[in-house]
């Protein structure tokens, strides 16, 4: 079973998530990492890293991250399940990383600066 962790005090994030719940046909153990106590550590990663970049943990206990854990998210819903391995083309990875990193960017100037955030 999949464990996703995310920001259970980000607005987007908290939206994003929903859906992914609402919508997922595979179960999975959903993590608010805002909840870990300040400092904590999760097997090598840090409530700080679980809080500012997407984090999936495999059933096999890899770490996923990033537009990693996005294919791992999309595979849990059956009308994006087809789609997921968008994220996983050579080519298309990295443009997908770079609209992530854009979006990081924005989240973390626009919405978590204003005190909505973890982080």
């Amino acid at each position: 079973m999949q464990t996703i962790y995310f920001d259970g005090e980000c607005p987007i994030c908290i939206k994003e998530i929903a859906f992914y719940r609402k919508h997922a046909d595979v179960e999975a153990n959903w993590v608010d990492a805002s909840k870990l106590p300040a400092g904590s550590v999760v097997d090598g990663e840090s409530r700080y890293d679980l809080l500012t970049i997407m984090h999936v943990r495999d059933s096999d206990g890899r770490w996923l991250i990033a537009v990693d854990a996005f294919a791992a998210m999309w595979r849990l819903i059956p009308f994006l399940r087809p789609f997921a391995w968008i994220f996983t083309v050579p080519g298309l990875k990295s443009v997908w990383m770079a609209a992530y990193k854009l979006f990081l960017k924005y989240r973390n100037r626009n919405v978590c600066d204003e005190g909505s955030c973890s982080i």
